[in-house]
């Protein structure tokens, strides 16, 4: 039981470290005025890699409710 406490702030370390390296895809996930992406740079999927699966799931899922938790209208994104 110690384990399980003691490994959930590790996790959550693990988690933030990974997900500010992949800062380096900005470039990609933020789209200027024409609304084209450029393709991800080799350090943008290298950094990507290194993210685990569960934290960047995780993670897209608590920014999708941002807009509830905010009393906002939900988004409706096209493809």
């Amino acid at each position: 039981m110690a384990v399980a406490v003691l490994a959930t702030p590790i996790i959550a370390q693990d988690c933030s470290a990974g997900l500010s390296d992949v800062t380096v895809c900005t470039p990609f996930v933020v789209t200027g005025p024409g609304g084209k992406a450029p393709n991800p740079s080799p350090e943008c999927c290298n950094a990507l890699k290194g993210v685990n699966h569960d934290c960047l799931c995780s993670t897209l899922s608590i920014i999708s409710k941002l807009p509830s938790s905010c009393n906002l209208p939900p988004l409706s994104c096209g493809a």
